[in-house]
């Protein structure tokens, strides 16, 4: 039963996230260094700062919020190709959702690069290795805090402090 559950679940964090990660592969693949202009048809952009190794991160592309039964996708993006997605597989509004853990399947993921190699991620690391506060959603834009700390596939770890986002609801 708890697999079962766990599979419905991981199906809806890949459903909500799909349509973030696309928006920011195209907009981070077709920017140059420079902010990019208002591109009409896209949703008005939000604003997503944290500090990564210590480092200043600016999601000067897009930042957006999305979500379906439960599940919220939090995406944020630059112009380089860098990027912040956060998904909480248990949203039920303003709270303060962890990451990390065998049973939970909220995550938040830095990306470097656009490529797979570049992700580092909280899924399936131990407990208590981020949070996310969701400080406030009307339904028309959701804010909140975060850190975590995300491993990549050789075990390098990036640590992500003082984030902070107020993502438009796509």
């Amino acid at each position: 039963m708890i697999f079962e559950t766990l599979s419905k679940t991981l199906k809806r964090v890949r459903l909500a996230a799909m349509p973030m990660l696309a928006l920011s592969i195209l907009l981070t693949a077709s920017a140059c260094e420079e902010d990019m202009p208002d591109i009409p048809g896209l949703p008005s952009s939000g604003t997503m700062t944290a500090k990564v190794d210590g480092a200043d991160f600016d999601a000067n592309v897009a930042v957006q919020a999305s979500g379906d039964s439960g599940v919220l996708g939090i995406m944020g993006s630059n112009t380089v190709g860098k990027a912040i997605n956060i998904t909480l597989s248990s949203y039920s509004g303003p709270d303060t959702y962890t990451f990390g853990g065998l049973a939970n399947t909220s995550s938040a993921l830095w990306q470097e690069t656009l490529t797979s190699e570049g992700g580092y991620s909280t899924f399936g690391g131990p407990a208590g290795i981020g949070e996310v506060v969701i400080t406030s959603d009307d339904g028309e834009t959701v804010e909140g805090t975060f850190f975590f700390t995300g491993r990549n596939s050789e075990g390098n770890t990036r640590s992500i402090t003082e984030g902070s986002f107020s993502a438009p609801w796509n």
